[in-house]
C-alpha cells in the first residue's frame, strides 16, 4: 500500500542507519569490534497532516487494515521535479538524478504538482538526466511534476496519530525500510593507515568533551583501592554537523558506510588550536617552536596526544607524529616531528595545530534530521580507542 498524503516540513524528517557491533574491551582499554550487521537498518520519521473528514477516515482505514504489512514508502528528501513534460505512451522521465535514491528494480512515485493525481510505477533504467519506467505512461505529466523514490517498509507497530479537531489528524509517522540500502563507502586520504575526518564540527550548538576513565574501584569498607587500568582517559567528544547540499549529505553517508557504526576507527582531529606556534619554521625543518601547555609533563606522548594535524590559511593540512619535545623555556616547547615540514612557514600562515585521537562512533545509530531536501544536521558521538600504532 502506497503511503500518499506526503509530510510536513514544519518539523524535520529523520533518516535514521542503524549497525551492530560487539565491542570486547580489554584491561588495558585496547578494542576487538565484531560486525553482527552487514549492511545497516534502515528507517524514516516525518510529520504528516491530513485534513478533512473523508481523507481522516480512509487513513485511518489504511492504519487499520494495512498496519503490520508492508508500505510503498516515498522517500520524501530525495524529491526532485521533472524537467519536461512527459507525453502519454512515453515510459521516460526527464529528471536530475544525481544523490537521489533511485534504482533500477525499486519503485518511483510521481505526484502532479497541481492536483492529487499520483502515480506509482516500476524502474527500469537510470541515468543522470533520466528515469526510464518499466510500463509506458497512460496519462500525460507536466513539467515539474514531482519525482519520489520509493522504499518498502513497515509501519511502527504502536503507530499513534493526534486528533485536534473531529476532521483532523496529525503526528509523527515512522516506517522501517524493508530492502537492503548500500552505499559505496569513502575513500579518504590516509595516515598510519587509518582514514582522517576531514569535516570539522559546525558550531550553531555547544559540543561537549568528557574524559571518561576506566577505573576499577574497590571499597574494603576502609581504604578504597582504585585502579586506573588504561593510564589515560577515552575522549567522548560530541560533533554537529551542517550539510547544506545534496552532494555533501551523500559525502557524508559515505563516510558512515566506510565507519559502520562503532566497527571503524579513523583519524578524528579536535579541530582547535591545540598548540600556538611561535616562531616561523624553514622547509626540511623537523622542529616546531609552540607557546608552552605542559606537553612534556603531562602528556607524555601519550596515546591520541602525540599525532597532530597542521592546517595553514592556505588550505594546506599537513599529519605529522611528535617523536620528542623539550621546554626550550618556561614559556616555549619545542616539538621534533616524525617528517620533516615541506616548506617555509610563518607564524601568520598556521590556521591551528590540533590533536588527532584515533577514534570510532560511540553508538551503532546515527539520525540525520532533514529541514530541507538540500539542509541536514547530524549529532554524534566519538569515542578514542587506546589502540596502539
Amino acid at each position: 500500500m502506497l503511503w500518499t498524503y506526503g509530510c510536513d516540513w514544519q518539523t524535520p524528517i529523520v533518516e535514521r542507519l542503524e549497525w551492530k557491533t560487539d565491542v570486547i574491551t580489554a584491561y588495558n582499554g585496547s578494542e576487538q569490534r565484531i560486525a553482527v550487521r552487514q549492511y545497516p537498518r534502515r528507517s524514516v520519521e516525518f510529520a504528516f497532516l491530513v485534513d478533512g473528514d473523508q481523507q481522516r477516515r480512509l487513513l485511518e482505514a489504511r492504519l487499520w487494515s494495512n498496519g503490520a504489512k508492508s508500505w510503498d514508502v516515498p522517500v520524501f528528501p530525495d524529491t526532485v521535479y521533472s524537467t519536461q513534460a512527459s507525453l502519454a505512451g512515453s515510459n521516460t522521465i526527464h529528471v536530475d538524478t544525481a544523490y537521489c535514491d533511485f534504482a533500477v528494480g525499486n519503485k518511483v512515485m510521481l505526484k502532479s504538482a497541481c492536483t492529487d493525481h499520483y502515480l506509482l510505477a516500476e524502474i527500469a533504467n537510470v541515468y543522470s538526466n533520466a528515469i526510464v519506467l518499466t510500463t509506458a505512461l497512460a496519462d500525460d505529466w507536466d513539467v515539474e511534476t514531482a519525482v519520489i523514490p520509493v522504499r518498502p517498509g513497515y509501519l511502527n507497530p504502536n503507530q499513534q496519530i493526534t486528533r485536534f479537531t473531529g476532521d483532523d489528524i496529525y503526528d509523527v509517522i515512522q516506517f522501517e525500510f524493508d530492502d537492503v540500502t548500500t552505499i559505496p563507502p569513502e575513500v579518504p586520504a590516509l595516515y598510519r593507515n587509518f582514514p582522517v575526518v576531514g569535516i570539522g564540527s559546525d558550531w550553531q550548538q555547544d559540543l561537549t568533551l568528557q574524559y571518561q576513565r576506566k577505573m576499577q574501584v574497590v571499597d574494603f569498607g576502609g581504604n578504597i583501592y582504585r585502579d586506573d587500568e588504561t593510564g589515560q582517559p577515552a575522549l567522548v567528544h560530541s560533533h554537529y554537523w551542517v550539510l547544506d547540499s545534496r552532494e555533501k549529505i551523500h559525502q557524508f553517508k559515505q563516510f558512515l558506510f566506510a565507519r559502520r557504526g562503532r566497527l571503524t576507527v579513523c583519524w578524528l582531529p579536535s579541530f582547535l588550536n591545540d598548540f600556538q606556534i611561535v616562531g616561523p619554521v624553514s622547509a626540511g625543518s623537523y622542529q616546531v617552536n609552540v607557546e608552552y601547555s605542559g606537553y612534556l609533563q603531562l602528556y607524555q606522548f601519550k596515546k591520541n596526544r602525540r599525532d597532530i594535524r597542521i592546517e595553514l590559511q592556505d588550505g594546506t593540512v599537513l599529519y605529522r607524529r611528535i617523536v620528542n619535545c623539550v621546554e626550550a623555556s618556561s614559556e616555549v616547547e619545542q616539538l621534533t616531528l616524525d617528517q620533516p615540514i615541506p616548506q617555509n612557514i610563518a607564524v601568520d600562515d598556521v590556521l591551528r595545530i590540533s590533536f588527532m585521537s584515533l577514534s570510532r562512533l560511540d553508538a551503532d545509530n546515527v539520525e540525520l534530521a532533514y529541514h530541507f531536501p538540500d539542509y541536514v544536521n547530524v549529532n554524534a558521538i566519538w569515542r578514542s580507542t587506546n589502540d596502539d600504532l
